[in-house]
């Protein structure tokens, strides 16, 4: 028996976080990264399929985002530094396997 509380379908979300070429470069490419890719589209279509919403959360900076993140910043500051992630590079688009025809872009 679960003690997790029962969803409201119409009430949750999934996060999907940081699913952008640029960093799932980092996870190996072939069976890990096919696998990894599979459950997130398995997870989405789970959740949308009970009338849940779909938030992709993705790291992208602007010119004025690299020139703001402070030098302290351990993870931001050497993509700052080096002009990555750039919003409108398609390395930090959402992967194109979680996305779906829509003219307004992702899931």
């Amino acid at each position: 028996m679960s003690t997790a509380p029962a969803l409201d379908p119409t009430r949750t979300a999934l996060l999907v976080l940081d699913c952008q070429p640029a960093i799932l470069a980092f996870v190996p490419e072939g069976e890990a990264r096919n696998a990894l890719l599979g459950r997130v589209k398995g997870a989405i279509a789970d959740v949308r399929a009970h009338g849940g919403t779909i938030a992709h959360v993705r790291l992208g900076f602007t010119d004025a985002d690299w020139d703001a993140v402070p030098a302290a910043n351990k993870s931001s500051a050497p993509l700052a530094r080096h002009r990555v992630m750039h919003h409108e590079d398609p390395a930090a688009a959402v992967h194109e396997r979680l996305t779906r025809s829509f003219p307004h872009g992702p899931t």
